[in-house]
């Protein structure tokens, strides 16, 4: 029986879907790599460490991929990267925030004469795109739906 190689060409892929376009950090993996190789070498529910995180990509991917992730780096600018892209959040207390944050600049814009209404449209369409991603199932958790995103990560 002849086994068939798998390609690993990743030039045309989306290499900044979910949240791995969030910072554009140097030299991060390829996160179809990232998953291929957790896939490959895990199982759901395992632990994957990466002592080199980086900015979290593989942290990311592995949450995605049902795994528990530990990452360490010296870089604390990584640190902090890779902390904001696996710490998820209820969706309820995004969108208190989203409404709080949209009163303050409202009022901001108006106190200097401004129209806030472009600004309000453009952020409620953006929390919109997170809430169907939640309910997808392809928000920051594997047991995401639209009433609540959180899954505790490492």
């Amino acid at each position: 029986m002849t086994q068939i190689e798998e390609a690993w060409e990743y030039a045309e892929a989306d290499t900044q879907y979910h949240v791995h376009g969030l910072h554009s950090y140097p030299a991060r993996m390829i996160p179809q790599i990232a998953n291929r190789l957790i896939q490959m070498k895990s199982k759901p529910g395992e632990l994957v460490l990466d002592p080199f995180c980086g900015s979290g990509g593989v942290l990311v991917e592995s949450l995605l991929a049902g795994r528990n992730a530990i990452g360490v780096d010296i870089n604390p600018l990584a640190h902090l990267i890779a902390l904001v892209k696996t710490t998820s959040l209820e969706l309820q207390t995004l969108a208190e925030f989203a409404e709080n944050l949209l009163a303050w600049v409202r009022k901001d814009i108006y106190s200097k004469g401004g129209n806030a209404q472009c600004s309000a449209t453009l952020f409620q369409k953006h929390l919109s795109l997170v809430q169907e991603e939640c309910s997808r199932g392809t928000g920051n958790s594997q047991e995401c739906d639209s009433q609540d995103c959180s899954k505790g990560t490492s």
